[in-house]
């Protein structure tokens, strides 16, 4: 069973700037190279959905809004949640009342335009209506881990020849290693100063969204982390046993409406499945189900 693919936080001027791809047989996974070196074949996003429209039947288009540009979604009848979520939406209602979402899916390329370039959308998984508290923390979140690929990416280029082991020796992970090392190679210069630039700009306009409140009496004491995350994995998992009806799997959805009862947000959620996957606990027999490993 081939290991699924990260689910890459990015924000949509780093996606945009794509201009190549990785991609061997028909048996090989798309990845998009971004010039910061994120090899993206899955991504997960929170932004406002601005436009939704059908364009043929039972095919839909819409474009989700981050602080940096935007991303653009197909669904059709192999994203058969994310089509059903938006054949709901009123497209004119957006005008009035742009709505929070989050999404998941994976990314595709096709070339357009004259001269020819690339451009990416994403197939979606699903998507789902966000709140503000889930914006905040993907935001910082996806700030956090662009930073650290622009910081891989210095280190790249002052090195006489970039390679992975001596990126892993500054103590990079090797999936930003991997991917920094053949953005190096296939971007040649990358202008860091832009996506720094890019980053300040993101935090300046965060500083005008509305902030989730969390009161420190809501917080366990800082000896007690451990043993919280413990116990929210140990949630997680009961949840996909209890959830497990017909053997097929527990459903996504079900999980987090059961996971925000146990007060675990969607990201947080997001995190802990792919923390479960990554050790073997949990797989995924299909799309948007999860099953516990004996």
């Amino acid at each position: 069973m081939r290991k699924r693919e990260i689910a890459w936080r990015v924000f949509a001027r780093e996606l945009r700037d794509v201009r190549y791809t990785l991609k061997g047989d028909d048996r090989e996974p798309f990845y998009a190279l971004t010039p910061l070196g994120a090899r993206v074949n899955r991504i997960y996003a929170v932004g406002v959905l601005t436009h939704v429209k059908e364009i043929d039947r039972d095919f839909y288009k819409a474009v989700v809004s981050d602080p940096t540009g935007n991303f653009y979604i197909t669904a059709g009848q192999y994203q058969p949640q994310g089509r059903s979520f938006l054949q709901r939406i009123d497209p004119e209602s957006l005008y009035d009342n742009p709505m929070l979402v989050a999404f998941a899916g994976k990314v595709r390329g096709y070339m357009g335009g004259e001269p020819p370039r690339l451009y990416l959308s994403v197939n979606p998984e699903f998507v789902v209506r966000a709140d503000e508290d889930v914006r905040a923390y993907w935001i910082l979140d996806t700030v956090r881990k662009t930073a650290m690929r622009i910081a891989a990416m210095e280190a790249a280029l002052s090195l006489e020849r970039p390679t992975r082991e001596a990126l892993l020796a500054l103590g990079y992970p090797a999936y930003i290693a991997d991917g920094v090392v053949e953005a190096v190679k296939e971007y040649g210069y990358v202008n860091l100063e832009g996506y720094r630039d890019m980053l300040l700009e993101v935090l300046q306009k965060f500083r005008e969204l509305p902030m989730p409140e969390v009161s420190m009496e809501e917080l366990p004491p800082v000896s007690e982390f451990g043993d919280y995350e413990d116990e929210m994995e140990a949630k997680v998992l009961e949840m996909i046993e209890d959830m497990d009806y017909e053997g097929t799997g527990a459903n996504y959805l079900d999980l987090l409406d059961a996971a925000r009862r146990e007060g675990i947000g969607q990201t947080r959620l997001d995190e802990i499945l792919e923390a479960l996957k990554d050790r073997g606990e949990i797989y995924e027999p299909t799309i948007m189900k999860y099953k516990r490993i004996s």
